[in-house]
């Protein structure tokens, strides 16, 4: 019954031994689950990056058995996602902290800074005395707000500048630590340096935060690390790992850390960070492969839709602004001969593609590999020819395909990438992807539609006259 109730039960309080001993022990027999389904049961490969940077290849995975494979590690994570719930709400309600940080439990690398924390904090359940903050912290902590929040911007951006140069310059590695974990530290140690003289209002720890991130990207830039694109790309997700450590910051200063105890948290949240860098680094995973499908209505018949796939002419500037931005757009797309084999060259405004093709089914199929690609995309930046590292095989399109369709009304196009990218996460980064190659295909199957359908019309008044 004390089992149940210690894993099952919400209600109560856990001491800060009992957590942390009861977290290790459902890791381990977590992980040990997990291997054995895999391998014993499945004989599937299981790799330990997975509880820290999941991927996603078990989500295209087009095996017959895969879906039984998915349902049993669901089945076996749900009571080990409840029972994660239950200690953290106890241990939460035995240190003073809110019962509402327990949602960072499903924040990727949040969960981990919050366990770490939690494993630091003292118990106060019943404990109501506010001690001073320690003299030596104390000693340098303004107490004007203006000087807390300058210092507390200050030392978060310089720790969001220099990770963010060791990834991009030194380990060249677009990692989840550096879209997730990185500014979630960076707005914990905002709010947390923000508010150690005295508490602060929330959404002053949330303005420090956001602050740190604004100028860590505008010096990134000024530095020409990184472009405006990738910048823009990033904010979203960053903004809210951000505003997730800055909560528990202020969450946490508002109740047990008037002690002077948060000096020994913080330092665990810190290190966490560099902890996470280490175990991402040396693992390696290769990228999942994705698939973008576009289908646009041709009133026009097969036989000269077909024509205008295999190449098409220049087509007119965009008007899309994610094209005017930088990202790479088709501009016309040519061919050395017919075919299964020749060589296709679709020309970008960085570049061209080569694709051999691999399939010729004239007026049903057209498929072809790529064995060399442009940049996918020029970065805005005060800097001319700015090329960070993640320009150069980081996104690499791998194959396509068009087929063509019958039907009452003429042609249904379906234009097919297949694709990978190694940014992480790839969750995140695959909403980008998708939708860029998306707007990608349109503009080339819209310049079909338009070129086909002319000549449909011409075509037909031609008969007419005649």
């Amino acid at each position: 019954m004390k089992i149940w109730r210690l894993l099952f039960d919400p209600r109560g309080i856990i001491s800060r031994s009992s957590f942390t001993l009861t977290a290790v022990a459902l890791v381990v027999i977590k992980i040990a689950g997990d291997f054995a389904l895999a391998r014993l049961l499945f004989h599937r490969t299981w790799n330990l990056r997975e509880y820290l940077f999941s991927h996603l290849a078990f989500l295209f995975d087009k095996s017959p058995n895969a879906w039984k494979f998915d349902a049993a590690l669901l089945l076996w994570a749900a009571p080990f996602a409840w029972m994660g719930i239950c200690l953290l709400a106890k241990r939460l309600r035995s240190a003073r902290a809110p019962i509402p940080l327990v949602i960072l439990f499903f924040v990727p690398i949040a969960k981990f800074f919050l366990f770490a924390v939690l494993c630091a904090l003292p118990d106060r359940a019943h404990d109501d005395t506010r001690p001073e903050l320690a003299a030596p912290i104390r000693k340098w902590a303004p107490e004007s707000s203006l000087a807390s929040a300058g210092l507390a911007v200050f030392c978060s951006t310089a720790v969001g500048v220099a990770f963010s140069v060791l990834a991009a310059e030194q380990m060249r590695a677009y990692s989840s630590w550096l879209f997730l974990g990185l500014p979630f530290l960076m707005g914990f140690l905002a709010a947390w340096i923000h508010g150690l003289a005295r508490p602060r209002k929330l959404r002053q720890s949330f303005i420090t935060a956001y602050l740190s991130l604004a100028i860590t990207g505008a010096i990134l830039l000024s530095i020409a690390v990184e472009g405006i694109v990738c910048l823009a790309m990033a904010a979203p997700i960053a903004i809210v790992e951000a505003t997730a450590g800055a909560w528990i910051a202020h969450s946490l200063h508002q109740t047990s850390w008037k002690n002077g105890s948060g000096s020994s948290s913080t330092i665990i949240a810190c290190v966490t960070l560099p902890l996470l860098i280490t175990i991402e680094f040396q693992t390696s995973v290769y990228p999942t492969e994705f698939a973008v499908t576009s289908e646009l209505a041709i009133n026009a018949p097969p036989e000269i839709v077909w024509k205008h796939v295999i190449a098409f002419d220049e087509l007119p500037p965009p008007h899309e602004w994610i094209f005017r931005l930088g990202v790479a757009y088709p501009q016309r797309a040519e061919i050395d001969g017919r075919g299964a084999g020749v060589l296709r060259h679709c020309v970008f405004s960085t570049g061209e593609f080569l694709e051999p093709i691999t399939v010729w089914d004239e007026v049903d199929r057209l498929a072809f590999d790529v064995i060399a690609q442009p940049d996918p995309l020029t970065e805005l930046s005060p800097y001319r020819n700015l090329r960070p590292p993640h320009l150069h095989g980081y996104f690499d399109s791998h194959r396509g395909e068009f087929r063509l369709r019958r039907t009452a009304r003429g042609t249904l196009l379906c234009g097919t990438t297949w694709y990978s990218n190694r940014m992480e996460p790839q969750a995140y980064w695959k909403l980008w992807s998708d939708v860029l190659i998306h707007k990608i295909h349109m503009r080339v199957l819209e310049e079909i539609k338009r070129e086909a359908e002319a000549e449909t019309i011409g075509s037909f008044d031609s008969t007419s006259n005649q």
